[in-house]
C-alpha cells in the first residue's frame, strides 16, 4: 500500500491502475487486479501539519498483455498480432485506454467539465469484489456508462442509410442538452 508516486498523487489527475482483461487470470493476473498495479493511499501533511489521506487510484483499466507497437526488437519473445507488436503489462498500458475514454467522452460531451467526465468515470465503474478502493479506485471503466450517466438521453444508435444517390442521416435530438456541430463534405466521383 502507499506505492502511488507523482503525478498519480494530484488530487485532480485521473490517477489509474492495471487490471487484468476479463477472463485472463493467470501469471501476473491470478487476480482481476494486477500485482504490480500501484496502491493508494496517497498520504501527506497539509500547510497546517494535518496528515491527510486520499483514496487512489480512481480507476483501473487493462494493463497486461496489452498488443502495442514494438520499437526495434525489444521484447521480441511477446510478439502478439504479427511480428512489430508486442504485448506489453503495465499501468502505462492502461492509462491509455482511459486517456481514450476521456476522448470519446469530450467529443459526445463537449461541454462536460473535466471534474465531470472524471466523476463520471468513476461513478459509472465495475468495482471487483474483495478489493478495497485503495487497490481498485471505484472499479474498471465503462466508457458507455459514463457516457450515458453524464447524458441519459443521449441516442448512441442513429439511423445512417445511403444509396447511388443520396445519403440520409437520422438523429433523434429532441432530447439534446448540448449543441454539437459536424461538417462534412461529400464528393461525386462517379462520371454522372
Amino acid at each position: 500500500s502507499g506505492t502511488i508516486g507523482s503525478p498519480g498523487t494530484s488530487r485532480l489527475a485521473i490517477t489509474v491502475g492495471a487490471a487484468c482483461k476479463p477472463g485472463t487470470l493467470s501469471g501476473v493476473c491470478e487476480q482481476p487486479i494486477a500485482s504490480f498495479s500501484s496502491r493508494g493511499p496517497v498520504v501527506w501533511v497539509d500547510k497546517l501539519g494535518v496528515s491527510q489521506t486520499m483514496i487512489k487510484p480512481d480507476i483501473v483499466a487493462p494493463g497486461v498483455s496489452i498488443c502495442a507497437a514494438e520499437w526495434s526488437n525489444w521484447l521480441a519473445d511477446r510478439r502478439c498480432k504479427d511480428d512489430t507488436h508486442i504485448a506489453i503489462d503495465g499501468t502505462s498500458m492502461a492509462t491509455p485506454h482511459v486517456a481514450g475514454a476521456v476522448a470519446l467522452m469530450r467529443e459526445a460531451l463537449p461541454y462536460a467539465s473535466t471534474l465531470e467526465i472524471k466523476n463520471a468515470l468513476k461513478n459509472s465503474a465495475t468495482p471487483y469484489p474483495g478489493f478495497d478502493e485503495n487497490t481498485q479506485g471505484k472499479g474498471l471503466i465503462n466508457v458507455y456508462s459514463a457516457i450515458k450517466l453524464l447524458a441519459p438521453s443521449l441516442d448512441f444508435n442513429p439511423a445512417i442509410s445511403s444509396n447511388p444517390n443520396y445519403i440520409s442521416i437520422n438523429v433523434d435530438l429532441s432530447k439534446a442538452t448540448n449543441t454539437v456541430s459536424q461538417t462534412f463534405a461529400l464528393k461525386n466521383t462517379t462520371t454522372s
